[in-house]
């Protein structure tokens, strides 16, 4: 997201829509005829990094933060666009997360459950009998009082 940046799109015979050409420069944009505006993946992906770690924090503080380092007035239409932008990087993500457990072969529904270890319930055919088999601690919830 640069505001006064202007990225020329060329028509290249290869690509066939300046979408992809965006995407290729590192830009998603909402619109899928004419961009007028874009955000790039790493913006993107610095806002799912920061609301994965803070939650309480909105698109909006996120947009107006943007603009105020740009030097730019807020509107609610740009936040709408950043939103629309940021759920389609998702629906991207989501995309690839599926295409490459597909690949690797962890599209079972049981896949993570035959596949998991748990540090209490992992057994080494080359270990011998421990003492106990489990440990478990319960407080009946007696440390939040």
């Amino acid at each position: 997201y640069l505001p006064h940046q202007r990225i020329p799109l060329l028509h290249d015979s290869t690509v066939n829509n300046p979408i992809n050409q965006l995407a290729q420069l590192g830009f998603l944009s909402s619109s899928p005829l004419r961009p007028t505006l874009a955000f790039s993946f790493e913006t993107l992906e610095t806002f799912r990094l920061l609301s994965n770690r803070c939650p309480r924090l909105s698109k909006q503080a996120f947009v107006k933060a943007l603009c105020d380092s740009h030097q730019r007035l807020y509107s609610s239409t740009l936040r709408q666009q950043f939103s629309d932008i940021f759920d389609t990087y998702l629906s991207i993500l989501r995309c690839v997360d599926r295409h490459v457990n597909i690949s690797l072969s962890r599209d079972a529904p049981d896949w993570r459950i035959r596949h998991s270890c748990p540090a209490c319930q992992n057994r080494l055919e080359v270990e011998g009998d421990l003492e106990y088999t489990i440990k478990l601690s319960l407080d009946g919830n007696n440390s939040l009082k």
